[in-house]
């Protein structure tokens, strides 16, 4: 499952965290689940479907891997299951992301990766680098719960006024500016900042209310 830069068409739901990674958050020894994630859930009026990765309309890579011959091993396939697809369909187009989730500390953290967009009967991936965005998820009851996306601008500043120490590349011609550090380095990071309410002040936020 390549994954890409987000595109445009993907900021319409997301509204593109700034805190852009290289690196994945998720490993196989950090992913774990939550069962009340998976279901139909609403966000600012709009439909929002959540499914395991293997009971959605990408979970016939098992099967399509199988018909090549070149099955994942146990600890891939184990590893996949535990993804989550997130759907969301505004003014015709369904857009794709997949989830994994990440336990630190006390805190859940949730890594997305944008897979595709479904245009009609055309589906566009974007071309590129695989790059990922990260957000505190927190729950309000079982049928409610919220996405809070890390403000990169912020820690951005922070890391070129060398205020904070995590690998990165800059570009300051056109102002490019992402994470390049390895999971585990991502996963101290948030240990220590990941229930600093500052790292969330400006960052985009996701309210998710369950269909009933």
């Amino acid at each position: 499952m390549k994954r890409f830069l987000i595109p445009s068409l993907f900021i319409s739901f997301m509204l593109a965290s700034c805190f852009t990674s290289f690196q994945p958050l998720v490993t196989y020894e950090n992913i774990t689940t939550d069962n009340r994630l998976a279901g139909s859930w609403e966000q600012s009026g709009k439909n929002v479907l959540i499914r395991e990765l293997g009971k959605s309309h990408l979970g016939n890579l098992f099967a399509d891997a199988r018909k090549e011959n070149k099955p994942f091993s146990e600890r891939d396939s184990i590893f996949l299951s535990k993804h989550y697809v997130i759907t969301y369909r505004e003014k015709g187009v369904a857009y794709t992301w997949v989830a994994a989730l990440v336990k630190i500390g006390q805190s859940t953290f949730v890594n997305l990766a944008p897979e595709e967009c479904n245009i009609g009967n055309k589906i566009i991936t974007p071309k590129g680098e695989d790059t990922y965005s990260f957000a505190k998820l927190e729950w309000n009851t079982g049928n409610s719960c919220q996405l809070r996306f890390l403000d990169g601008d912020y820690i951005k500043e922070l890391v070129l006024n060398n205020k904070i120490r995590i690998r990165h590349e800059y570009d300051p011609l056109f102002g490019t500016f992402v994470i390049t550090a390895s999971a585990q380095e991502l996963e101290q990071f948030l240990e220590k900042y990941g229930n600093d309410e500052r790292v969330y002040k400006r960052g985009n936020s996701i309210n998710l209310s369950r269909k009933i």
